[in-house]
């Protein structure tokens, strides 16, 4: 007798799989803004260690330390739009996540902030392509810190086991799968197309 097949829960990153950013763009419109800008590095380095993605830092105390700390006349309006400038949606993925979320629903799980969530999710309404979210922001933790991908197996209800994870970096999909998760690393349409079929 054939085993009957499993249906894996679905938990899908944001950034690289839904959505394209563009992160260097972003991070030069913000150095425009600035007196006395950093190179692209240094400025990358100040964002990810400022607690702005495990929402210990909002975004518009983010461009108060980086006011602080380079100087700028700027409003928070135009720090919020280069912070914000820098997404667009992969089309392909999104519909086929439509039609893939009515027979198998989906959790998102995101390292974000809450700027960047309000902006993507205003515009492209990723609250009704998920039945929930778990987001670095909202729970404290950031891929591929253990609890957050457990948070978003809970959030289905399921082992991780009985959960495919698929992200963009190599390195949050290696740490799923060290948790026993199912795993895709991301790398176009194509391929994640053929996970989902199987």
């Amino acid at each position: 007798m054939s085993r009957p097949q499993i249906r894996l829960r679905l938990i899908l990153d944001l950034g690289g799989v839904i959505i394209d950013h563009d992160n260097a763009m972003s991070f030069d419109r913000l150095s425009a803004l600035l007196d006395q800008p950093p190179a692209r590095g240094e400025l990358a380095a100040f964002v990810a260690t400022s607690g702005i993605g495990n929402g210990s830092l909002t975004a518009l105390a983010l461009f108060d330390r980086l006011r602080e700390r380079y100087g700028s006349t700027a409003a928070p309006e135009e720090f919020l739009d280069a912070w914000t400038c820098h997404f667009s949606i992969k089309r392909d993925v999104y519909r086929l996540l439509e039609a893939t979320k009515m027979t198998r629903p989906i959790v998102l799980c995101s390292n974000t902030n809450a700027a960047h969530w309000d902006f993507l999710n205003n515009r492209y309404a990723l609250d009704q392509l998920a039945a929930k979210v778990i987001l670095s922001h909202e729970c404290g933790y950031e891929k591929p810190a253990p609890e957050i991908y457990y948070l978003a197996a809970a959030a289905h209800g399921y082992d991780p086991g009985e959960c495919l994870f698929v992200d963009d970096l190599a390195a949050n999909v290696d740490a799923a799968k060290s948790l026993g998760f199912h795993t895709h690393h991301f790398v176009g349409y194509d391929a994640f197309q053929r996970v989902l079929d199987a």
